[in-house]
């Protein structure tokens, strides 16, 4: 079984913080996905978009007897406040799908 590299903090750091930084609206996540994909093609993996605009991507294993698949969302998923509660609080509705 192939060794993994080390994880980088910083690096993990600096991207999590670009991604963040990153407007993508739910329903309006091009900027991210772009973002993302270009991160997959700089680790050697080929980033493909499928006719719904989901990101995949396929790191090869040892074996393909166990197949493992990793989600996320790059959305920011919306909501508002509606209220701050005596207790400091906050009550949420959602906004969007």
């Amino acid at each position: 079984m192939p060794t993994l590299p080390a994880i980088r903090l910083d690096l993990l750091v600096e991207r999590l913080v670009a991604l963040l930084k990153t407007p993508s609206p739910t329903g309006d996540t091009d900027d991210a996905l772009a973002l993302v994909a270009g991160w997959l093609a700089e680790m050697g993996l080929e980033p493909v978009f499928t006719k719904k605009g989901a990101l995949t991507a396929t790191l090869r294993g040892a074996t393909d007897d166990a197949p493992r698949a990793v989600t996320g969302h790059v959305d920011t998923l919306g909501g508002i406040v509606t209220q701050i509660k005596p207790n400091g609080r906050l009550t949420f509705d959602r906004i969007g799908g």
